[in-house]
């Protein structure tokens, strides 16, 4: 087994100390340390990284512009607005990074310029920051981001309509499905598939043979329940050289078709020795609510030795098929605390949806 170096994070005291340090990667490791701050240090924390931002390495800058963004950005918001406009690229996205989660009204007018930066870095995070700051007042910039002259700011508005502005956003990404980019049709088709528009299928289809989307648009398949896709998912269930997580996906969105011989190939992957195909077929199983599936999941929640009890709890609770019952009131009383939880929360579940 290789002895690798293990990387110790200094302790909060010692992290208030090194942020001083002359060595900018100590500093570095400092500002990692206080981005974790415990509760009784936050405030403490967010002084030291606020002073950080007027450190002379731009990469201390940037760090401590993301570290505020996790543990409260909210004191440094118009240092951060400044910083915004910074030569340094890393720096200045980093602060569009820090406003967008900084709950604070006086970045929305800085990170709509941002928005019409002539740095395509920039408008990047200036989509998300907006999106995160003011999703209710964020459609019509959103919505121009749509059509920026880079395609994965075009592709990032997108994925930020589809959070934020529910059916309004429909149209825009109907009319992004002939984009000359495909990453950005296939973000449109994504986002069209979860709103069950079947306009999406046929940019799904393309995508495919794009190894990176493949799961996420199989998944979308399975969503979509549009039979044009079985031809094509079928084959896909069967082609070896295929990496064996989309084999499952694919048996799973045809499983959602109501086609046994997809739902035969999902029971195989459930029952799989692999873990990751097995733990994408079981999350998936929750995510199309597939009742064909309650049987073969309640008998991994039922095994004490299945590493998978957890996720099978989840994906029956989901479902919501009253089959799962009797074994997830057996697993909320289990000493494993996790999958307790897990167990109680699937059964609330089922009640909502009046299966209990």
């Amino acid at each position: 087994m290789p002895d690798w170096p293990v990387r110790h994070r200094p302790a909060p005291e010692t992290a208030f100390r090194d942020i001083r340090s002359a060595d900018p990667k100590t500093r570095l490791d400092a500002i990692e340390a206080l981005a974790e701050a415990p509760t009784q240090s936050l405030e403490r924390a967010r002084e030291a990284l606020v002073a950080a931002l007027e450190d002379p390495s731009p990469d201390v800058r940037a760090a401590a512009a993301l570290a505020l963004a996790e543990i409260g950005a909210a004191p440094a918001v118009g240092r951060l607005i400044a910083l915004a406009g910074a030569e340094d690229s890393r720096v200045a996205q980093a602060a569009v990074i820090a406003l967008g989660e900084s709950g604070d009204r006086r970045a929305f007018d800085p990170l709509l310029a941002a928005l019409r930066s002539e740095r395509a870095d920039i408008r990047f995070q200036a989509v998300i920051a907006v999106a995160r700051l003011a999703p209710a007042e964020a459609f019509e910039h959103l919505e121009r981001a749509a059509g920026d002259p880079d395609p994965e700011v075009r592709a990032n508005a997108l994925a930020a309509l589809a959070d934020t502005a529910g059916e309004r956003a429909a149209p825009v990404m109907r009319s992004r499905l002939d984009d000359d980019e495909p990453e950005v049709r296939i973000e449109a088709a994504l986002a069209l598939a979860e709103r069950g528009d079947r306009a999406a299928t046929p940019i799904l289809l393309e995508a495919l043979d794009d190894a990176d989307a493949a799961p996420q648009v199989v998944r979308a398949l399975g969503l979509l329940r549009d039979p044009a896709a079985v031809p094509v998912l079928t084959a896909l269930c069967g082609r070896m050289l295929v990496a064996a997580p989309i084999r499952a996906a694919a048996a799973a969105a045809l499983c959602a078709l109501d086609d046994p011989a997809g739902a035969r190939e999902l029971d195989r992957w459930l029952g799989s020795r692999r873990r990751e195909p097995r733990a994408l077929a079981i999350a998936l199983c929750g995510e199309l609510r597939l009742a064909a599936a309650v049987d073969r999941l309640v008998a991994i929640l039922s095994d004490p030795r299945h590493p998978d009890r957890d996720a099978a709890a989840r994906a029956l609770g989901a479902i919501g098929d009253s089959r799962a019952r009797p074994a997830l009131e057996l697993a909320a009383g289990d000493p494993d605390s996790d999958l307790a939880a897990d167990a109680r929360a699937a059964l609330e579940l089922l009640r909502g949806a009046g299966s209990l």
